[in-house]
Order: structure tokens, then sequence, then C-alpha cells
């Protein structure tokens, strides 16, 4: 039996950096979710959450991106079997997209055996702190700085602003910070202007933290630490977790 508070993390995951859609060449509904290579092991763990797919390098066309490792599901079945694991914690607008890749299949192949997720749990508070860990793992960030000759920690999670539901729910989940709407000039790189959750204290950020600390990836744990620790945050009962 799958541990559902890993595959809660998985789905925050998937909202933030992952992806479905239709393979016209393919045939077939298929997955995709991509980090920088420093950060491999968040993706090893999202592979081994759903036991499905394979984990390679990414090789950009231009060399000032940096290299990534990149998750990839293909096949009708596959694609089911894993939408299906992460669907009761999935976020409204990966839910869309993974329909709307199963509709234009099945548009172009009436024949195609594809199963539609269906709800069939509701997300515990455990569960939900472990998505919201995955989406942080994904899209957030935390940091310190100095500000009127006093260190604070912030933190940060970031969205499109037609998106701003993912992160209305995360603040649900931790009671903390505020959302606020970043307009800027639209371009091609950035067409909608964004939407951030953010804590700008030590002890809210501490607080987050330590809600998220059970499911927190290495690489966010030893960034939430430092950050804490340079500005007297008292990390003391963050204990070590292995999912």
């Amino acid at each position: 039996m799958k541990n559902t508070e890993e595959l809660a993390w998985a789905a925050g995951l998937f909202g933030a950096e992952g992806s479905s859609y239709y393979d016209r060449h393919k045939q077939a509904v298929s997955m995709a979710m991509s980090q920088i290579t420093d950060n491999r092991q968040l993706v090893d763990r999202f592979q081994n959450a759903l036991g499905l797919g394979k984990v390679g390098h990414h090789r950009h066309a231009k060399d000032n991106h940096r290299a990534s490792v990149a998750w990839r599901l293909r096949g009708n079945h596959n694609s089911s079997k894993a939408l299906n694991l992460i669907w009761p914690w999935l976020d409204l607008e990966k839910r869309q997209q993974a329909l709307t890749a199963i509709q234009k299949l099945i548009k172009d192949h009436p024949e195609a055996q594809i199963t539609i997720p269906r709800e069939q749990h509701i997300p515990s508070p455990t569960e939900e702190l472990a998505w919201a860990a995955g989406l942080f793992g994904g899209d957030g960030s935390i940091w310190h700085e100095a500000l009127w000759n006093k260190r604070r920690v912030s933190m940060e999670v970031s969205q499109s602003t037609k998106n701003r539901a993912i992160l209305e729910r995360f603040y649900q989940v931790v009671s903390v910070g505020k959302i606020y709407d970043r307009k800027h000039r639209s371009t091609p790189r950035r067409p909608n202007p964004d939407s951030r959750w953010r804590a700008w204290t030590t002890e809210a950020c501490l607080t987050v933290i330590t809600l998220l600390w059970p499911w927190l990836d290495e690489y966010k744990r030893v960034c939430a630490v430092r950050s804490l620790e340079a500005c007297g945050g008292d990390t003391s009962n963050l204990i070590s977790y292995s999912p």
C-alpha cells in the first residue's frame, strides 16, 4: 500500500513543477517534471513515491541554461496509474490540465484505453501539510537578510496569478503569512502577472518550517536551518525525519 503522505507530497511537487500533456506522435497522454541537477534527490524521491516513470538528465539547447534532471512518464496505462495515485491532492489547475490531455486523446482516438481519475479520498490535515511541503520544495524559497540593522528570515512561494488558488490553499494549510499580487510588464517569458505567498518574520518562518519539516526535502531543510540560525531562530525542535 502506498504511503498517502508521500503521495500528497508528490502531488504538491507536481503542482509546482510538473505537467500532463497529449503527445500526438505517441498517441498517448504523457507526464513530465524537471529540476536543476543540484536537486536530483527531489526528482528521485518523486519517482520512488509513485513507483513509475524514468529519471534522466536533460540538456538545454542554450549553454547559459543550467542542466536539469527530468522525470518522464509515457503511455496511457502508466499515466492513468500516476494520475490516480496523486489525484486526491492535486490542485485544480493540474487536474484540468490532465483532463484536457485525456479529452484530446479520446477525441483523436476514441478507442484509447485510459482511465479518467476519480475523487476517492478526502485529504487529512497531515496529508495537506505533506502537500504544502511538496509545493514549497518545488516553488518555494527561504532566505535571510539584514534590514535596518536587524536580521530577519523571509519565505516565499510564487505562482502565476491565474493559479492564485494554489497559494490560497497553501495559506490555509500553514495559517501564516500573506498573499499579494505582483504586477509586471507582460513579456513572452512572463506573459501573466504573478501572485506570491510570503512570510516576513523569523518567528513566522520558523512556524511554517516546523509544520512542513517532516516532509521537507533535504535541500530546503539546509536552506531553512542556515537562514533561521543566522537570525537567531531556535532550530532545536527540527528533528530529523525520513519519509
